[in-house]
């Protein structure tokens, strides 16, 4: 979807933070009741009365108070995701991040965001992004059509980029988007 609101660019990037080497089913539900949970507390003492974006809900909190509702919620590494989670609030708080423009580059300078997160954001927020999301399923189709030198787990740098360009290859190979082509092989894999 590339027409989400703000509160849903929020949403999605908070979720891509607590995904990272989870299962989407699982953290999907903990996200939402995670957000439930912390609306009613402040709503509780009085202290919202508006329905705040949900990345600057987080930033109220210290790093220690978030790791515990983190892990209160079941989300592991709630010690790390709690620091990014604060850092993203700060930063969308005081306008120094537009999640609607903001570039991977951008995500990528927040400690905890790497590029499967910044590239997971990007490509599943905007239309017509020229990126790959190189998580398991993605790695373990590249091995599958033959790509050389695929690592089972996500890679970083110079072997990243490289990755990412067998991607696109493929995804062009297809007619698919590379949204599209990613969406396809995650339906693939999440099936088996």
């Amino acid at each position: 979807r590339f027409n989400r609101t703000e509160y849903e660019l929020h949403e999605l990037l908070a979720f891509s933070v607590l995904v990272a080497g989870k299962k989407a089913s699982t953290v999907a539900p903990q996200l939402q009741q995670l957000l439930h949970d912390l609306y009613a507390e402040y709503n509780g003492r009085g202290l919202l009365k508006t329905r705040m974006y949900p990345l600057d809900l987080f930033a109220w909190y210290s790093q220690s108070g978030l790791a515990a509702r983190l892990k209160k919620a079941g989300i592991g590494c709630h010690g790390q995701k709690s620091r990014t989670l604060l850092e993203l609030g700060t930063l969308t708080r005081e306008r120094r991040i537009d999640l609607a423009t903001c570039s991977t580059r951008d995500l990528e300078a927040v400690p905890g965001i790497g590029p499967k997160t910044s590239r997971f954001f990007v490509l599943h927020s905007r239309p017509n992004q020229r990126l790959a999301v190189l998580d398991t399923h993605v790695l373990k189709h590249l091995r599958a059509q033959g790509v050389s030198g695929v690592p089972k787990s996500t890679p970083s740098g110079a072997t990243y980029a490289r990755l990412e360009a067998e991607f696109l290859r493929l995804a062009d190979a297809t007619a698919l988007s590379p949204a599209e082509y990613d969406l396809s092989i995650w339906r693939h894999y999440a099936a088996q």
